[in-house]
């Protein structure tokens, strides 16, 4: 059974049901003192009433169906509102395992929990034996390159029972933007494919250095390439930092640090990526997408849903980026819903791309 918090004061909510938002569905109250309170704010929260946003959260859910639609056996279950991922990874004998933890862990989650697991990548982080094995083996086929969890899985030979994919929704989303985006959305780039070296720079990441042998998979779905990944974030935890993963024709650096700072000036990056980029959290950003801007990199991001896209790009707007790109739903999101205790807002990872535009 899962518990429900109000908006308001963080009190759990008896009545979960009764006490939602009538029109939006979307936030909880334990009380009409606590819902009268929202619906008009006064002061510096004046800005955040909910009878000013009430409509934006109607619509967001209505987006709930669409992110939700995904070809899996079990997205019955992960997409529900009050879907908790530890009793799913726990029948899949999963919880706790590899790189599955990364999942369990949250968003905004204490990034030194990593560190105190381990000091090094996990070179075993898929623990499934048949989805380990089809992995390590090339893709014989040649129909084309997917553009859907469907296709990949077809290509690959997974049965839509798997759970594989919650786990290739970082690379799977790499690839997605490699593929499918950069020539959409930086037309006079043409096709990146098409070069023999591919630089991507990943910027602020902390729970994904657990992963780095996932993004193998690039170089099998795109096997004329290779591929110089660096992967850069303030919370990367000390051990980690300088780590060095090579397979084949992929090589993935982790380095610890704010990217503007960091970042090697003679480093020619093809396309940068930030995974959850919550440009309205962190006040550094600036200088990050002042670097990137100037230096003419591709540019895109990732978010939990469409809520957070608007507060990052009305982020960026205020430090004076007018150009964020509207908002496309990521066809390789993760189908696990997040469980938000305060809200039912449908959010996933990596469920929402949109890039930086120069004009």
């Amino acid at each position: 059974m899962t518990s429900r918090c109000c908006s308001v004061c963080g009190s759990q909510c008896a009545d979960v049901e009764g006490n939602k938002c009538g029109s939006c569905h979307a936030v909880y109250y334990c009380s009409g003192a606590c819902r009268d309170e929202d619906w008009i704010r006064v002061g510096d929260l004046a800005a955040h009433s909910h009878c000013l946003l009430c409509h934006r959260l109607q619509t967001y859910m209505g987006l709930e169906g669409e992110l939700a639609n995904l070809p899996f056996s079990f997205a019955n279950e992960t997409t529900k509102s009050d879907f908790l991922v530890d009793p799913f990874l726990q029948k899949q004998g999963l919880l706790n395992q590899g790189a599955w933890v990364v999942e369990r862990m949250g968003i905004m989650q204490d990034p030194y929990t990593a560190a105190k697991r381990v000091g090094s990548f996990n070179e075993d982080c898929i623990v499934l034996p048949v989805e380990s094995t089809t992995l390590d083996d090339p893709i014989t086929q040649t129909a084309g390159t997917p553009s859907s969890w469907a296709d990949y899985y077809s290509l690959r030979g997974f049965q839509l029972d798997s759970p594989i994919a919650i786990l290739l929704h970082w690379p799977l989303t790499v690839f997605h933007i490699i593929q499918h985006r950069v020539h959409i959305d930086y037309p006079e780039l043409g096709s990146i494919t098409e070069r023999k070296l591919i630089v991507v720079d990943i910027i602020g990441v902390s729970l994904e250095t657990e992963l780095l042998p996932l993004f193998r998979e690039l170089s099998a779905l795109l096997p004329m390439c290779e591929f110089d990944i660096h992967m850069y974030g303030a919370e990367v935890p000390w051990c980690r930092d300088g780590l060095v993963y090579k397979q084949g024709r992929l090589s993935i650096k982790v380095v610890r640090g704010l990217y503007h700072k960091v970042v090697s000036h003679d480093r020619k990056t093809t396309v940068a990526i930030a995974f959850h980029v919550g440009l309205y959290v962190f006040k550094t950003w600036k200088k990050t997408l002042d670097k990137l801007q100037s230096a003419n990199i591709p540019t895109y991001f990732t978010e939990y849903g469409h809520k957070t896209y608007e507060d990052s790009r009305s982020a960026a707007e205020g430090m004076g980026f007018k150009h964020m790109s509207e908002p496309a739903i990521n066809p390789f999101r993760s189908p696990l819903r997040i469980y938000q205790s305060a809200t039912c807002l449908p959010w996933y990872r990596n469920a929402i791309l949109f890039c930086l535009k120069n004009s």
